[in-house]
């Protein structure tokens, strides 16, 4: 389970020895040369040719920004999408969609709810189960958005994508993996359990947290951050542009056991997050951390 670093978006890659599953393909950017230098070398490099399942959780650019590069790339089988697409891009990707489902080049699914996990699985080792939305919402994107749990081996990850509430996503607890929902977004009056303490401790708590974020888009926030820090009893907290190491933070389930890799240079401590002098939020490497009373407290949420 691969947590691509595509700069501000979201790409989750699920390899199994039946097939590989990609979860968004998609940033804040839009050029080929971004592209060619993230999301496509990070797949080549895990030996991907065939992307057995693609889901799109939604349709803003920074999840689906690179779905037709891959089309041309790749050798993409089957691709599901709660398309509302709105913006250009996302318009142009859904017609892409339409056209390659038509000519039999691939299967477009442009409908996902609840249920459909089983059809979202790449091969029997790994069980994907979609936990919202139960039903097509109307025409607000993110709460449109695809947010599913995938199992391997008894170890659960759940990829909150940017549904909110109300949307009442639940991964049924014990999950070990958790990526928290919009980029790390702080609970706001209108959806007050956004990365909420209460959500978060739902999820198991888990033993990791997941922010699929660009720093420079000031994400995640600082709020979320600490919610996490204050629930968390395991320091385990990445985020992808920070702590990817070769591309992506990557989970590996063998033998029932999960183990991951990244850039241990970079603290994993949620109670390391620090506002660095240019205003830019930032965590403490394991040697500030040492010196964490010289160098200040952390942000309170």
């Amino acid at each position: 389970m691969s947590y691509l670093d595509v700069g501000k978006g979201q790409s989750v890659l699920v390899q199994s020895p039946d097939g590989n599953l990609l979860v968004d393909a998609g940033s804040a950017s839009t050029s080929k040369i971004s592209y060619d230098g993230s999301l496509k070398k990070q797949l080549e490099e895990n030996g991907v040719n065939t992307i057995d399942k693609l889901v799109l959780t939604h349709g803003h650019e920074d999840h689906v920004s690179y779905g037709e590069y891959l089309l041309e790339d790749f050798d993409v089988e089957e691709v599901y999408w709660n398309a509302k697409a709105d913006s250009k891009t996302a318009r142009n990707l859904e017609s892409a969609l339409e056209e390659a489902d038509t000519a039999g080049e691939l299967e477009f699914h442009s409908s996902v709810t609840s249920g459909d996990g089983d059809s979202l699985e790449p091969g029997s080792s790994v069980d994907v189960q979609v936990v919202h939305p139960d039903a097509p919402v109307g025409s607000d994107v993110d709460a449109e958005s695809v947010a599913l749990t995938v199992e391997a081996q008894e170890k659960r990850f759940h990829i909150a994508s940017d549904a909110r509430d109300p949307s009442n996503v639940k991964a049924d607890g014990d999950v070990d993996v958790l990526t928290l929902q919009h980029h790390g977004a702080a609970p706001t009056t209108e959806w007050p359990n956004m990365n909420s303490p209460g959500w978060i401790s739902g999820m198991g708590p888990p033993e990791h947290v997941v922010v699929p974020a660009d720093y420079s888009k000031q994400h995640p926030t600082t709020e979320a951050v600490a919610n996490v820090d204050e629930v968390s009893d395991t320091p385990n907290f990445y985020i992808t542009s920070e702590h990817q190491s070769g591309g992506a933070i990557t989970f590996v389930v063998q033998d029932e056991e999960l183990s991951v890799e990244y850039d241990e240079a970079k603290s994993t401590d949620p109670g390391d997050w620090v506002e660095s002098a240019n205003g830019v939020p930032r965590l403490r490497t394991p040697a500030q951390s040492v010196s964490a009373a010289a160098a200040g407290p952390p942000l309170a949420g």
